[in-house]
């Protein structure tokens, strides 16, 4: 098979990559089609390359990335040994292994790859190109999610805060927003500090992407987007301080103080005073430490559920108490089942029935990422959840800081933001980890890449 030859699929794949990157976060039955068939034909369309020639593998170098690789494989076989071993319901089980864990795996290895197949084939494609239109393309429904708000509100004189018509929840929206905000963010600093970019964008433009974003954040009104995003622009602050702290222009430094101190307080003083969660979360996680399995902590649907109560009778908040409700009950199983349960999108549920024998409770999750994977693959599991990430901080903080590679510190803050988000939010399933998996695997493979003699360097 020639080069020529695999232009097209090249190509296919190179243009479902990006309609999978719109269309990820939008529910299906708000698409002509399923999301899913997009992240198969991608995943098929590569194997063919992979088996017709694998040419396009000969740059990667595979030293960077074998650690990983060994335990992806590792957590493969833990999480499919307690999914046989210990889940009562071999069809539903397998079809939750599949969605949390190894569709995510497909999506991780294409992503490892596919910037050999585009470097391979399209020369001249520059990684900073292909992640400029990744970006813009996961930023399109957000920029469409403005509009349709900003519609909603010369047709109605109000604004829908905390409404979401694209994205099924706030959570989609705030992780997506999170999701590129890192990038841009991280983009912006290399430009105003060390004279480099990362995306093929014009300053102002890079600029508009992270005001739509902080309006974005803003008219979700969700308190951990507010925090993710506020977390990531000091952890990016404190990366780029560590590595320029000697050398950084004075003006220059002051100018990106000047911008961080202005968005972080802009975002917070937006949140705390749009939120009124924030006014009394010491007090309600106090009481909500001890909620009862038969509060509204646990039940939902029914009159029967109870309201805990501050001490001079005022009702604490839901999420401010019952979040940490769900933590006490997640780490009591995860003691009580060091092996974990199996795999399950309900193993919270099943223990508190187990647990409580009230058929009225029906929270299904623990709104934890790490602790739902605790919950099912066990101690075991979370240390190789873990280990997964310290090595990809450890591979991007040596790019980054020793081989002078910019998407070094991309991968760092990712894959960090992605992992503190998953302690607060239940992410490590679905798309939330398909695309995060799909992200670290491109900028692994970026970093593992080879230019040969021929082509142009672009490691700045």
């Amino acid at each position: 098979m020639s080069i020529s030859s695999h232009k097209p699929i090249a190509l296919f794949l190179l243009v479902i990559t990006l309609l999978l990157c719109s269309f990820w976060a939008i529910p299906s039955k708000l698409l002509p089609f399923h999301r899913n068939l997009l992240i198969y034909g991608a995943f098929v369309f590569s194997l063919l390359l992979f088996f017709k020639d694998r040419r396009f593998l000969q740059n990667l170098d595979t030293g960077k990335i074998k650690n990983v690789l060994v335990i992806l494989g590792i957590m493969t076989v833990i999480t499919l040994s307690c999914a046989l071993l210990f889940s009562p319901h071999l069809h539903d089980t397998m079809r939750a292994w599949h969605s949390q864990w190894m569709r995510p795996l497909m999506l991780f290895v294409y992503g490892l790859i596919f910037y050999s197949i585009i470097a391979f084939n399209f020369p001249n494609l520059s990684y900073k190109k292909l992640i400029t239109a990744i970006i813009l393309s996961f930023w399109a429904p957000i920029f469409l999610h403005i509009l349709t708000i900003v519609y909603m509100y010369f047709k109605s004189g109000a604004v829908m805060w905390g409404e979401t018509y694209i994205f099924p929840s706030r959570l989609e929206l705030s992780f997506q927003i999170n999701l590129i905000s890192i990038i841009i963010f991280s983009d912006l600093l290399l430009r105003i500090l060390e004279n480099r970019r990362l995306l093929m964008l014009n300053t102002g433009v890079v600029v508009a992407l992270i005001i739509s974003n902080v309006i974005a954040t803003g008219l979700a009104n969700t308190r951990w987007g507010t925090v993710g995003m506020v977390f990531g622009i000091l952890s990016i602050s404190l990366v780029f301080i560590i590595r320029k702290i000697h050398t950084i222009n004075l003006w220059k430094l002051s100018l990106y103080s000047l911008l961080i101190i202005c968005t972080v307080v802009s975002v917070g003083l937006f949140s705390y005073e749009k939120d009124p969660r924030w006014k009394n979360i010491r007090e309600d996680v106090e009481v909500g430490w001890n909620a009862p399995s038969n509060s509204f902590c646990f039940i939902f649907n029914s009159p029967e559920r109870v309201v805990p109560v501050h001490a001079d009778g005022t009702p604490v908040s839901h999420s401010n108490a019952c979040r940490i409700a769900y933590v006490h009950q997640a780490t009591d199983f995860i003691v009580e089942y060091p092996l974990g349960i199996g795999t399950s999108k309900t193993a919270f549920l099943q223990r508190l029935h187990e647990k409580y024998n009230n058929p009225l409770i029906d929270i299904s999750h623990s709104h934890s990422g790490i602790l739902e994977y605790g919950l099912q693959y066990g101690i075991i599991g979370i240390l190789l959840w873990i280990i997964y990430n310290l090595m990809i901080f450890k591979i991007s903080i040596h790019a980054f800081f020793k081989e002078n590679k910019t998407v070094g510190v991309v991968l760092l803050l990712l894959s960090s933001g992605f992992f503190f988000r998953s302690m607060v939010d239940r992410i490590l399933l679905d798309h939330y980890m398909e695309e995060y998996m799909f992200l670290s695997g491109l900028l692994l493979g970026i970093i593992a890449y080879k230019p040969g003699a021929s082509e142009q360097t672009a490691n700045d």
